[in-house]
């Protein structure tokens, strides 16, 4: 019995396929036409592209220039009050001979500390470099695909449509039967 039940069943497989087939609505209505140009449609993309660029920038810097002797002006002083000294004791005569002396040396020491004081206050400048670097960016324009004009025979007819890839030999088609109304 076994036996007549899968001959059974195997022949109502082969019966009934071709229906279940047909009942199969993904692929209803739909064929395949012959492929015979495309054409890619291009359009030009600006892309930016970093680039990197350095210079040298000049950088100022003011400094005290020493001019030597002194440091804060005493030594200068010092020497100011010495020649202020031996000038008004030289001028000096008589009793007035000190405090022309005293008055030399006075007016020594306050000009020799006022020209180092000068001399000290005197400022340079420096110049140095540095490397500045920034990213600009250069604009290059690029052609990229934006689609495939296609061009297609189906059943002696030739068609032509826009697609977003090229379909390769073979175009899967859409075909619609309706029916015409006659009175």
């Amino acid at each position: 019995m076994s036996k007549l039940l899968g001959i059974g069943l195997c022949a109502a497989h082969v019966a009934f396929a071709p229906v279940a087939h047909a009942t199969n609505y993904s692929n209803y209505g739909m064929d395949y036409a012959r492929v015979t140009h495309v054409a890619p449609i291009y359009r030009e993309v600006p892309v930016a592209i970093p680039q990197r660029e350095c210079h040298e920038q000049p950088v100022h810097r003011s400094y005290r220039a020493n001019g030597g002797g002194g440091g804060d002006g005493t030594l200068a002083a010092v020497v100011g009050g010495v020649v202020g000294g031996v000038i008004g004791h030289s001028l000096g005569r008589g009793r007035h001979r000190a405090p022309v002396t005293i008055a030399g040396t006075l007016a020594g020491v306050g000009i020799g500390h006022s020209m180092a004081r000068q001399r000290n206050d005197y400022y340079a400048e420096r110049v140095s470099y540095r490397r500045v670097c920034q990213v600009v960016h250069d604009t290059r324009y690029e052609r990229h695909v934006d689609g495939y004009d296609v061009t297609y025979r189906y059943r002696g007819e030739t068609y032509q449509t826009r697609l977003p890839y090229d379909p390769g030999p073979q175009l899967r088609v859409q075909v619609d039967v309706t029916p015409v109304l006659e009175n």
